[in-house]
Protein backbone atom coordinates (compact mmCIF):
# COMPACT_ATOMS: atom_id res chain seq x y z
CA UNK A 1 0.00 0.00 0.00
CA UNK A 2 3.11 2.46 0.44
CA UNK A 3 4.16 2.02 -2.28
CA UNK A 4 0.80 3.04 -4.49
CA UNK A 5 0.91 5.89 -1.83
CA UNK A 6 4.24 7.24 -3.10
CA UNK A 7 3.56 6.21 -6.42
CA UNK A 8 0.03 8.94 -6.51
CA UNK A 9 2.07 11.45 -4.27
CA UNK A 10 4.94 10.96 -7.03
CA UNK A 11 2.18 11.78 -9.69
CA UNK A 12 0.61 14.74 -8.11
CA UNK A 13 4.09 16.37 -7.32
CA UNK A 14 4.78 15.46 -10.90
CA UNK A 15 1.02 16.97 -12.39
CA UNK A 16 1.45 20.39 -10.30
CA UNK A 17 5.08 21.02 -11.62
CA UNK A 18 4.03 20.53 -15.11
CA UNK A 19 0.71 22.72 -15.32
CA UNK A 20 2.97 25.55 -13.51
CA UNK A 21 5.42 25.76 -16.28
CA UNK A 22 3.99 28.01 -19.08
CA UNK A 23 6.16 26.71 -21.87
CA UNK A 24 7.81 23.77 -22.83
CA UNK A 25 10.94 22.39 -21.41
CA UNK A 26 13.43 19.15 -21.76
CA UNK A 27 14.04 19.33 -18.11
CA UNK A 28 13.10 20.11 -14.39
CA UNK A 29 14.94 19.86 -11.02
CA UNK A 30 13.56 20.41 -8.20
CA UNK A 31 14.48 21.35 -4.51
CA UNK A 32 12.38 20.42 -1.82
CA UNK A 33 13.03 20.95 1.85
CA UNK A 34 10.75 20.34 4.83
CA UNK A 35 11.60 19.71 8.59
CA UNK A 36 10.11 21.06 11.67
CA UNK A 37 8.71 24.34 11.18
CA UNK A 38 10.76 24.92 8.21
CA UNK A 39 10.11 24.43 4.34
CA UNK A 40 11.17 25.59 0.96
CA UNK A 41 10.40 24.22 -2.31
CA UNK A 42 11.60 25.76 -5.97
CA UNK A 43 12.52 24.55 -9.28
CA UNK A 44 14.48 24.87 -12.03
CA UNK A 45 13.32 24.00 -15.46
CA UNK A 46 15.14 23.95 -18.50
CA UNK A 47 13.55 25.27 -21.97
CA UNK A 48 13.53 22.87 -25.03
CA UNK A 49 15.00 26.04 -27.39
CA UNK A 50 18.16 25.38 -24.91
CA UNK A 51 17.69 28.71 -23.02
CA UNK A 52 19.39 29.50 -19.85
CA UNK A 53 17.53 27.14 -16.84
CA UNK A 54 14.40 29.18 -15.32
CA UNK A 55 14.24 29.45 -11.95
CA UNK A 56 10.46 28.75 -10.69
CA UNK A 57 10.34 31.97 -8.53
CA UNK A 58 10.85 34.01 -11.41
CA UNK A 59 7.90 32.63 -13.40
CA UNK A 60 5.36 34.77 -12.43
CA UNK A 61 7.45 37.84 -13.23
CA UNK A 62 8.56 36.23 -16.56
CA UNK A 63 5.52 34.97 -17.85
CA UNK A 64 1.69 36.54 -17.95
CA UNK A 65 0.58 34.16 -15.66
CA UNK A 66 -2.55 34.50 -13.58
CA UNK A 67 -0.69 35.30 -10.37
CA UNK A 68 -3.73 34.33 -8.40
CA UNK A 69 -3.27 30.65 -10.14
CA UNK A 70 0.08 30.24 -9.61
CA UNK A 71 0.12 31.08 -6.07
CA UNK A 72 -2.61 28.32 -5.78
CA UNK A 73 -0.46 26.29 -7.69
CA UNK A 74 2.28 26.51 -5.30
CA UNK A 75 0.70 25.93 -2.43
CA UNK A 76 -0.86 23.08 -3.93
CA UNK A 77 3.08 21.67 -3.96
CA UNK A 78 3.74 22.39 -0.96
CA UNK A 79 0.57 20.37 0.46
CA UNK A 80 1.76 17.32 -1.95
CA UNK A 81 5.45 16.99 -0.56
CA UNK A 82 3.60 17.74 3.33
CA UNK A 83 1.86 15.21 2.04
CA UNK A 84 4.70 13.00 0.48
CA UNK A 85 6.54 13.40 4.17
CA UNK A 86 3.52 11.80 5.60
CA UNK A 87 3.58 8.88 3.69
CA UNK A 88 7.20 8.20 4.95
CA UNK A 89 6.08 9.13 9.02
CA UNK A 90 2.72 6.54 8.25
CA UNK A 91 5.11 3.49 7.32
CA UNK A 92 7.86 4.46 9.86
CA UNK A 93 10.46 5.48 7.32
CA UNK A 94 13.28 8.22 8.68
CA UNK A 95 11.83 11.26 7.50
CA UNK A 96 14.23 13.13 4.65
CA UNK A 97 15.27 16.30 5.29
CA UNK A 98 15.62 17.56 1.44
CA UNK A 99 15.34 15.77 -2.00
CA UNK A 100 15.92 16.53 -5.19
CA UNK A 101 13.06 15.32 -7.94
CA UNK A 102 14.49 15.35 -11.32
CA UNK A 103 11.46 15.56 -14.01
CA UNK A 104 12.52 14.53 -17.69
CA UNK A 105 9.55 15.78 -19.94
CA UNK A 106 9.07 12.46 -20.97
CA UNK A 107 7.64 11.71 -17.74
CA UNK A 108 10.44 9.65 -16.25
CA UNK A 109 11.70 11.01 -12.70
CA UNK A 110 13.96 10.32 -10.11
CA UNK A 111 13.83 11.24 -6.48
CA UNK A 112 16.99 11.81 -4.19
CA UNK A 113 16.09 11.69 -0.72
CA UNK A 114 18.37 13.07 1.79
CA UNK A 115 18.59 13.25 5.73
CA UNK A 116 21.45 15.52 6.02
CA UNK A 117 21.06 18.31 8.98
CA UNK A 118 21.05 21.03 7.08
CA UNK A 119 19.88 23.57 9.76
CA UNK A 120 23.09 25.15 9.91
CA UNK A 121 23.29 26.56 6.87
CA UNK A 122 21.21 29.56 6.10
CA UNK A 123 18.74 29.65 2.53
CA UNK A 124 21.19 30.87 0.15
CA UNK A 125 24.23 28.97 0.90
CA UNK A 126 21.45 26.02 0.35
CA UNK A 127 20.73 27.30 -2.69
CA UNK A 128 24.09 27.95 -3.65
CA UNK A 129 25.21 24.46 -2.91
CA UNK A 130 22.38 23.03 -4.25
CA UNK A 131 22.57 24.99 -7.32
CA UNK A 132 25.94 24.02 -8.35
CA UNK A 133 25.38 20.76 -7.81
CA UNK A 134 22.23 20.62 -10.13
CA UNK A 135 22.20 23.39 -12.14
CA UNK A 136 25.81 24.10 -12.84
Amino acid sequence: MTDEKLKVSDQQITDTVIEMIPVKWTLVKLYAEMWDDFSTIYFYYFPDNGAEPVLSLSISRLFEVDRDEYTRLKRRLRKQIEQLQDVFMANGQELWTNFTFILHSDGEFTIDYSYEDLSDLDPVEKRERWEARHIQ
